[in-house]
């Protein structure tokens, strides 16, 4: 599984090394870029590297409980190459049951012998067995983060969105040659308990093919649908899908239409401008903000996820208001006329 994963054959530590290799994993945060929770409480990780799992083993439960209340989570490895299957086993073990799971084995040429990894029994930590999980690939996926996303995909506990990955399942390590050449060499291959076999020049097949840039959006719009399918939608969730759904539709509005909703609202300007229609909140910013269509009369703002705008018509047919609309089931309307000043 390419460079970066061990090799099986017992080497001698330098010490420099090792204090070098365990500064530059801490100032790399283990393998964790970033953490968020995204619209619709969504945990999204952006995982670098696979680390030590005993000196990143912090890290892994403090990301995992900040991740606990989310409804699903998303796992980035669009840009991770690879790393130490310790540090897989350890992540992975949060997705399963107590009872150990048989994740991969590597058969190491050297000494004829074949070391399994299974999920801990142990962790410290809050087991998620039964959490939506999604892994995002591209081309770029490589070696211990194929293995991560091959495990989960083979044991059905995952959803793969993106590109197919780069192939390398075998491990080995750099040898010298003569002239001060070194060469790659394999040492061992990976054997995935279910298949039989591994991803080794063929890559990791995601279960949705998109690329690589669009699949983080892919993810979370298909985990908030399967959320709702499932009966476990909110307001929160049906809002989030509602405004992803529709920026897919790509609603187009004729300029009539904007016309027909440029103006002042009591405490809100809309303003056309190049066949654009933008928000402003006179008296407490001159800033335009840009409105999207997400139906002919509901419009979302630019910086404000939480708030919308749908116009409303009176009986002859004029726009004659504007309702605020809020994620939080909240209300309010502004009637066509001169803004009011506080």
């Amino acid at each position: 599984m390419a460079t970066q994963m061990t090799s099986g054959a017992p080497r001698r530590p330098n010490p420099n090394l090792v204090r070098q290799r365990q500064a530059q994993e801490r100032s790399r945060n283990y393998g964790f870029t970033k953490v968020e929770i995204l619209a619709g409480n969504i945990g999204y990780v952006d995982l670098r590297g696979f680390n030590n799992p005993r000196r990143g083993a912090k890290t892994v439960e403090s990301v995992m409980g900040f991740l606990a209340n989310t409804e699903g989570i998303i796992f980035d490895v669009r840009q991770n190459g690879g790393g130490n299957p310790g540090m897989v086993q350890l992540i992975c073990s949060y997705f399963f049951g107590k009872k150990p799971v048989h994740l991969n084995s590597l058969y190491w040429r050297q000494g004829d012998r074949t070391q399994e990894f299974w999920t801990l029994k142990e962790i410290d930590g809050q087991r998620m067995p039964k959490k939506p999980l999604y892994v995002l690939t591209s081309n770029r996926t490589f070696s211990a983060a194929e293995e991560f996303s091959y495990n989960l995909q083979n044991l059905k506990r995952a959803t793969l969105v993106g590109e197919t990955t780069g192939g390398g399942a075998n491990p080995g390590g750099m040898f010298p040659i003569e002239n001060q050449y070194v060469v790659f060499i394999p040492t061992g291959r990976a054997i995935n308990p279910i298949t039989k076999t591994n991803w080794e020049g063929v890559g990791v097949v995601p279960h949705i093919k998109v690329n690589s840039s669009e699949a983080l959006e892919r993810a979370h719009m298909e985990l908030l649908k399967g959320l709702k399918e499932k009966g476990k939608s909110s307001p929160a969730i049906d809002w989030v899908l509602a405004g992803m759904e529709a920026k897919q539709k790509s609603v187009k509005v004729p300029l009539v239409v904007l016309k027909s909703y440029a103006g002042d609202f009591t405490n809100r300007k809309i303003v056309l401008k190049d066949n654009q229609l933008y928000y402003q909140r006179p008296g407490l910013s001159k800033q335009l903000r840009k409105m999207t269509p997400l139906a002919i009369d509901v419009f979302a703002v630019d910086g404000a996820p939480n708030f919308r705008i749908k116009f409303k018509k009176s009986d002859n047919g004029k726009v004659d208001a504007l309702e605020g609309m809020y994620s939080s089931g909240r209300r309010d309307l502004s009637k066509r006329g001169e803004i009011k000043s506080k």
